[in-house]
């Protein structure tokens, strides 16, 4: 099993103590390759300066299996030159191999595959990761440092397979200790992450009826229209904002994109019900509070359980069309309808 990606920003402890006395503490690694993105970051390198009382620290030890811009790319966990340790990292790209030093080639040292991970082979796409070790994705890497070609920006791994855990040992709470009637008003609950790391709570979805709620014309036909859509983003808004989850600007968006101008547009009410009200929107927009700014879509990870009393009971709940057309981008892990 490899260990997660160090990156600019990532923060490292110093045990160091200077004369004075003055304890070094540690700080965020400062410097990583200029072309080479991971989790939207600069991967770090052996060699690469971490922020410290004076003098910098700087990162002696990294994968030996990958070389970034001829260096050894660290991970969280590998040392540094004042006896510390990297102590964050990239949770959803995970770098194999012995710790090695920052001059050698992958070549010269016999390694240049990445535990536990496939990636495409196109220098400046992106890389997305599998399953299995593959060794082409390290030999890109050393191909678009070496050439000054685009970056090539990690993906994802195993690792949003947790998210889905966590997301149903959470169901499982609340399946053994609600009644049928108030699983059939919860209806799902979904847990997010960003680039692996869970935001630390779950959602279920918020309540909202076509007979009354702001903008909304119930057909009495099983569809309903959105006649003011102001009034319904309102209401939306005030929802979310009760439950602690301030409306992002980005959902917000999103689900007026969604919705439209058209005020005939007819709705189903079966299976989709009010668009934005839904645990996985939710939990996406909670991401999306806690990410930081430029945060794309693809490194936001959503799993979504199924509350219902039934046989799909605990499992995984796919999005309906109304989530997923709001959820464009993101990494839908239980899928879509």
């Amino acid at each position: 099993m490899g260990r997660p990606a160090a990156r600019t920003g990532d923060m490292h402890l110093c045990p160091m103590v200077a004369p004075g006395p003055c304890p070094h503490i540690g700080g965020p690694v400062a410097a990583g390759s200029p072309n080479v993105i991971t989790g939207g970051m600069p991967q770090a390198r052996v060699g690469d300066k971490a922020i410290c009382c004076c003098p910098p620290d700087t990162i002696a030890a990294g994968s030996s299996g990958v070389i970034v811009n001829g260096k050894a790319a660290a991970r969280m966990g590998d040392s540094t030159a004042h006896g510390g340790k990297i102590i964050l990292g990239c949770m959803t790209v995970l770098m194999g191999g012995g710790g090695g030093g920052g001059g050698q080639s992958a070549s010269a040292s016999g390694s240049s595959a990445i535990e536990g991970m496939e990636a495409g082979s196109e220098v400046g796409k992106t890389v997305v990761y599998g399953q299995k070790p593959v060794s082409t994705f390290a030999q890109s890497l050393q191909e678009a440092a070496g050439n000054g070609e685009p970056y090539a920006e990690l993906s994802f791994c195993e690792v949003p397979d947790r998210l889905t855990t966590r997301a149903s040992d959470g169901s499982a709470t609340l399946i053994t200790t609600k009644t049928d009637k108030e699983l059939r008003e919860l209806v799902a609950l979904s847990r997010s992450d960003v680039d692996g790391i869970d935001i630390g709570r779950s959602f279920t979805n918020l309540p909202g009826s076509v007979r009354n709620f702001p903008g909304v014309q119930n057909n009495k036909n099983g569809t309903f229209n959105i006649t003011d859509r102001d009034a319904f983003i309102n209401q939306v808004d005030t929802l979310f904002k009760s439950d602690g989850n301030r409306l992002n600007p980005v959902i917000r968006d999103r689900i007026v994109n969604f919705i439209g101008n058209d005020a005939s547009r007819v709705f189903p009410v079966k299976g989709r019900g009010l668009p934005g009200l839904h645990a996985e929107v939710q939990a996406v927009n909670a991401a999306l509070n806690k990410a930081p700014i430029g945060t794309l879509p693809r490194n936001i990870n959503v799993s979504t359980i199924d509350l219902l009393p039934g046989s799909n009971q605990g499992l995984a709940f796919p999005a309906c069309n109304n989530c997923g057309g709001i959820l464009q981008g993101f990494n839908i892990l239980t899928g879509v309808k």
